[in-house]
């Protein structure tokens, strides 16, 4: 039966979002919050909402299958959780982060990030500037109508290892696009990490 959370009487919440085993919630100040928290000397559960540190106000929140990204309100992305097999975190390397940890990559870029979205071991984010980045393991999906490609760019993030698979997947995409003789063009921003 529900329950209510008497950790939220005090903080309006914005948006709640959960995955698995874990819950998060945005308060309208930009606060996080995550629930249960597993005790790292117990293992015991803890289901209060704990306050999440972070060195800035969050707009927005994406759960995937076991980690989760955090969006600032100044468009940074901070990405946390115990599954990174794929680079899903964004980090260039498989380390699981249990503490929300900036991904240097957009801040390097100067790229402020608008919108953030999590599949189960991937993740997209779209900037400020309409350019689309994605991470993880990364199926990519093109939008066809009657075999036309459309003009857009698309910025990948991969890991080198990946690289050579995704060189052959963009060669057979490129060989099939002459094929039905219909290329628009289509810009390629390709990031090893």
């Amino acid at each position: 039966m529900p329950q209510k959370i008497e950790e939220f009487t005090k903080n309006k919440i914005k948006k709640i979002e959960s995955e698995g085993d874990i819950s998060f919630a945005i308060t309208e100040v930009g606060e996080v919050f995550m629930w249960p928290i597993r005790h790292a000397k117990s293992g015991e559960n803890i289901l209060i909402p704990k306050l999440v540190p972070l060195p800035e106000k969050i707009s927005s929140i994406a759960c995937g299958g076991g980690f989760v990204l955090l969006l600032s309100i100044n468009g940074l992305v901070f990405s946390m959780g115990k599954s990174n097999t794929y680079g899903q975190l964004g980090h260039g390397d498989t380390k699981p982060r249990m503490k929300p940890t900036l991904i240097e990559l957009f801040a390097a870029h100067n790229e402020r990030i608008a919108q953030i979205s999590c599949g189960f071991k991937h993740c997209i984010a779209k900037s400020y500037k309409n350019k689309a980045y994605s991470w993880g393991l990364v199926f990519l999906f093109f939008i066809f109508s009657n075999f036309i490609f459309f003009n857009f760019t698309c910025h990948c993030i991969i890991q080198k290892k990946s690289l050579i698979f995704f060189m052959i997947f963009i060669f057979i995409l490129f060989k099939l696009s002459l094929f039905f003789n219909n290329y628009k063009g289509c810009k390629w921003s390709i990031r090893t990490m």
